[in-house]
């Protein structure tokens, strides 16, 4: 057996320290993606990306609407994305003694659509009251 160890990993028909790198499936399971699951993912990733990415930018009434637009640029440079919108509720931002204030998650409001494969899906992130968390769904 060339060298090769003769216990089996449980999950896998290779064996042990076998150089496939294996993605161990359980007995009868599946674990490629479905093109649909896919894009919920890729519409995950964008959505944390530009919140993450733009959650603490300076922001005041002058430049909000131009900070709305990079980020819907900024994410719609990336892979899949079909369609970005952004909004920044104005009632929330709070200008400092200079005249600006800094973006808050629970101030994004945004809706992606993403296309992989065929498969379209549209998420959102938007604050939710109840929870006090901005929060990111599939619609």
């Amino acid at each position: 057996m060339g060298g090769l160890p003769s216990k089996q990993h449980p999950l896998c028909r290779h064996y042990f320290g076998c150089a496939r790198n294996c993605i161990f499936i359980k007995s009868g399971g599946d674990l490629t993606p479905t093109k649909r699951e896919i894009a919920a993912f890729e519409a995950g990733i964008k959505l944390g990306a530009l919140y993450h990415q733009f959650v603490g930018s300076p922001v005041g009434m002058r430049t909000a609407s131009s900070l709305e637009r990079a980020m819907e640029e900024s994410i719609s440079l990336q892979p899949y994305v079909r369609r970005v919108e952004v909004r920044i509720n104005r009632d929330m931002l709070k200008e400092n003694i200079f005249g600006y204030g800094e973006l808050e998650g629970r101030m994004i409001w945004a809706q992606v659509e993403i296309e992989y494969e065929g498969e379209v899906i549209s998420a959102r992130l938007e604050y939710d009251q109840e929870s006090c968390y901005p929060l990111m769904r599939l619609r």
